[in-house]
């Protein structure tokens, strides 16, 4: 059976979940490792799904999640995750992530919900401002507007000066995760642009097969970090002998 499917996948250029999961036999057979039931084989997959998005997020200072890195290949392998949702902060300026991923949610009616990572980029819509707000510490944020928060809405009220919207990543009075606008009394109940990251929808190889949705040159390693997560074979090696059975 495995030397049939073998046969039929050296012409297969696209990966989908039954795809994934003939390699993955392919590379337990030559190790003669102990078969995964689709149920288990589910979960590595979708797992090393997730490990292959979370290398594309930077840990950094002040943002509890980290940054997406800013390339072609990111862009390019990511971009089925990658939404923009309109949404209306609080009256103090405070968005929370349940509302965000509620609007992805109405947006993509996808099973089950999904996940924000983290947002890529925040623009109120309704306060005059022209570019997306900035993220920062919040330690930076009366060094970077120059003011103390109180002085600085007054400030914007009057239109005496033009003041840089920020943002950071924390939580408000009620311990909701979300994004804060600054200065908050300006984002009163602001109509806010998000760009964000999702999780991707869990890989399923059963009957009702879910295949990745990620582009097909990411399928490979996705395999190839699922085998690594049993212990099998490093996902370097297993990257090398897919494209040695794909060239020979």
């Amino acid at each position: 059976m495995l030397i049939q499917k073998w046969k039929n996948f050296k012409i297969l250029l696209i990966m989908d979940a039954a795809a994934m999961e003939t390699w993955f036999e392919i590379l337990q057979d030559k190790y003669n490792a102990p078969y995964f039931t689709q149920t288990e084989l589910s979960e590595l997959l979708t797992d090393a799904q997730i490990d292959y998005v979370m290398e594309f997020v930077t840990p950094t200072e002040g943002a509890p999640l980290g940054k997406l890195e800013k390339t072609i290949y990111d862009a390019v392998a990511l971009q089925p995750l990658i939404k923009k949702v309109t949404v209306t902060a609080s009256s103090g300026g405070f968005i929370t992530n349940d509302s965000i991923e509620t609007a992805v949610d109405t947006l993509e009616t996808l099973t089950p919900n999904p996940i924000v990572i983290l947002p890529l980029r925040v623009r109120p819509k309704n306060t005059g401002i022209t570019k997306a707000a900035r993220r920062v510490r919040e330690m930076e944020i009366d060094e970077l507007l120059d003011d103390t928060l109180s002085g600085l809405d007054a400030g914007w009220a009057n239109h005496k000066e033009r003041i840089e919207a920020v943002y950071l990543l924390t939580n408000d009075s009620s311990n909701n995760l979300g994004i804060q606008l600054e200065p908050s009394a300006s984002f009163n109940a602001a109509s806010t642009d998000v760009v964000v990251l999702r999780m991707p929808i869990p890989i399923q190889v059963q009957a009702t097969a879910v295949d990745c949705e990620l582009p097909d040159f990411t399928h490979r390693k996705i395999v190839a970090k699922a085998m690594s997560a049993t212990g099998i074979i490093t996902e370097h090696d297993a990257l090398l002998l897919m494209e040695q059975k794909t060239n020979g």
